[in-house]
């Protein structure tokens, strides 16, 4: 069984298949839709594009918080800063949706599969249409007090 994850960008959206050895199918690219509507309607298309997936995970440039349910900080994607993303896009497609910085998503990457897999304690910048890190501590990630442990927030 697989799960639908989407990496959501100032430039583009990329999205595939991923299952639970960390291969990747289905993948796909596209310019980062234009405002929040259009961004649920694509997720949504996707989603039921590939019914046998059993939840969604996102990929987001900004800080996810867990009490409020929505998006803050600030973002290559404005559009989606105070916005309840998960929970929106959750009434849509009737499956669990799981979010996390991209910045975080890239070292639990790492951590999992790639060039930090075996080392706990790492710190990552990620460089794209802005510039975000990570941190991680005996292999977790740090979160902070302010959600946003490692991440520069530059956009």
């Amino acid at each position: 069984m697989a799960d639908l994850v989407f990496d959501l960008g100032g430039t583009t959206v990329k999205q595939a298949l991923v299952n639970s050895s960390g291969e990747l199918s289905s993948k796909k690219v596209q310019s980062t839709p234009r405002n929040y509507l259009d961004l649920l309607d694509y997720l949504e298309k996707a989603s039921h594009n590939h019914q046998a997936a059993r939840a969604i995970g996102l990929s987001v440039p900004g800080i996810y918080n867990q009490v409020k349910k929505i998006l803050t900080g600030s973002s290559a994607i404005s559009y989606i800063i105070g916005k309840p993303l998960v929970v929106d896009l959750q009434k849509r497609v009737q499956k669990p949706v799981f979010i996390e910085n991209d910045g975080n998503c890239a070292l639990l990457g790492e951590l999992w599969l790639g060039s930090a897999k075996g080392i706990q304690n790492v710190a990552m910048y990620v460089i794209g249409s802005a510039v975000g890190g990570a941190i991680a501590i005996q292999g977790n990630i740090l979160h902070g007090a302010n959600l946003n442990a490692g991440n520069l927030a530059m956009s």
